[in-house]
């Protein structure tokens, strides 16, 4: 029921109507990538601008043939290149338009500090810490940490989610940020040297009782956790926070 869904509605009538009325020809393994696509979007949302782009690829011609059968007035008065050149027109204006708006982020896309959710500061400072190890990580931090922190961090999980993670480490990083369950099995693997948590979430107030771990550095956004007398406590503790706003207010993503 929102607007991302309404869009993948509206796609794939259009496409579907093409596809069964076109009288060009369709290509079984086209219409099958075609299906798989589609069905995408209901597993993860993320996979919405690659059905967008196939909508394009793959139904575009079938769909060109259906609106030129539907309309035969155009066709049969000889007004068609006129029709075609009114939409290459609006769609090159749109395209300027979209440009022109998009300039300002070509060089640098602009962090405002509200919109952004990002944990700039406590990844800046790990950074200038030089820390390595494994990190329990906030499932949507996990790509910004490697970005910044990789390889000498390793998250316990990021956003590629199944396609390189097991459903057994999936749930296991659910629990953890959601505090249900054995939340804190994975701090009780030895090779999980870090915690760097969401304070959106029950993890936060869990981690600051949880025995034989201690907070290191904590923001209005994130607190960052290590095991109590590792080597990184003092090495974190000692390292100067940099100067920057916690979500990173007027600094460029990524």
């Amino acid at each position: 029921m929102s607007a991302e869904g309404l869009v993948y509605v509206l796609l794939l009538g259009l496409s579907l109507t093409g596809l069964i009325f076109s009288r060009k020809q369709r290509r079984p393994i086209l219409i099958t990538l075609f299906a798989c696509t589609a069905l995408l979007p209901l597993i993860a949302s993320r996979h919405m601008p690659l059905f967008g782009l196939t909508c394009a690829v793959l139904t575009a011609e079938h769909v060109a043939d259906v609106w030129d059968r539907a309309s035969p007035v155009l066709n049969v008065s000889g007004n068609h290149s006129v029709q075609s050149l009114w939409f290459t027109a609006v769609s090159f204006f749109i395209a300027l338009v979209v440009i022109t708006v998009s300039l300002p982020n070509f060089q640098c896309i602009h962090m405002d500090g509200r919109k952004t959710e990002f944990p700039v500061k406590a990844v800046a400072l790990l950074k200038q810490s030089n820390a390595t190890g494994n990190m329990a990580v906030h499932f949507d931090w996990g790509e910004y940490v490697l970005w910044h922190l990789g390889p000498r961090i390793k998250v316990s999980i990021d956003g590629r989610r199944e396609t390189v993670y097991s459903e057994r480490s999936y749930a296991e990083n659910l629990r953890f940020t959601s505090g249900l369950g054995n939340w804190d099995g994975i701090l009780e693997k030895p090779e999980t040297h870090l915690a760097f948590v969401s304070k959106g979430f029950p993890v936060f107030n869990l981690m600051q009782l949880k025995s034989g771990w201690t907070r290191v550095y904590e923001d209005p956004m994130s607190g960052l956790f290590v095991r109590r007398g590792s080597p990184l406590e003092e090495e974190i503790r000692l390292t100067k926070a940099p100067d920057v706003s916690y979500m990173g207010a007027g600094s460029c993503f990524p």
